[in-house]
């Protein structure tokens, strides 16, 4: 598999529905209490895209994506129109959203993350940041050069290591790596008109992330 540096069409995905999953295994012990072993170590997401397809321009696109991808073959970029910010969504993007590491005087990499919670905080690795729009800083300032964002991975990479106990942070948007679900897309064309406008239907046009670590 790989990921191809294309985007899944955003006009399309700001109409998909979005489905987090988590796996976990639940025992009942003889005493009626409960034991929830954790069998993923990061949640899943998956979008169900075909209602989302509402003209024939859109379908087409989709189509074009998914002929190069070679169905489940490939993955790609999709944004998460419910989450692709390092901060809330009404906010922008700072270099002090998300603390990712502190330093230790010899760690030059670092991996961008989001983290969700306070109380008991869940660490989320961001394999795709988008490199136009990575804002770093060490110590609350704002650093611009010095530093290289790998091309896959997420991954920070110091030209001299930060020295000790100082903060790295991170602010960026993102997109997640996902793939088609299903080897084949339904599709029906109810009717068109020239300009592309008219009514389609492909219900079964849905997508999965693609975990790229552990």
């Amino acid at each position: 598999m790989a990921l191809l540096d294309r985007d899944f069409p955003r006009n399309v995905a700001q109409g998909c529905q979005a489905i987090a999953q988590r796996r976990d295994e639940i025992v009942t012990l003889a005493s009626g209490r409960e034991e929830i072993n954790q069998r993923w170590k990061h949640a899943r997401r998956s979008w169900l895209a075909g209602l989302a397809i509402r003209s024939a321009d859109d379908m087409s696109d989709v189509l074009d994506l998914w002929e190069e991808a070679q169905g489940r073959r490939h993955s790609f970029r999709f944004q998460d129109w419910l989450d692709y910010k390092s901060c809330r969504p009404s906010e922008t993007p700072s270099p002090t959203d998300q603390v990712v590491g502190i330093g230790n005087g010899s760690q030059t990499d670092f991996q961008v993350s989001k983290t969700y919670g306070v109380g008991l905080p869940y660490v989320r690795p961001i394999y795709l940041p988008r490199a136009s729009s990575l804002r770093v800083a060490v110590n609350g300032v704002e650093v611009l050069t010095g530093w290289t964002l790998s091309a896959s991975g997420g991954v920070v990479t110091f030209d001299v290591p930060p020295d000790p106990a100082l903060t790295v942070t991170v602010g960026f948007l993102f997109d997640v790596p996902v793939r088609f679900e299903a080897d084949s897309i339904l599709a029906e064309w109810t009717y068109f008109r020239p300009d592309g406008d008219g009514v389609t239907s492909a219900p079964d046009v849905s997508l999965i992330e693609v975990i790229l670590g552990d």
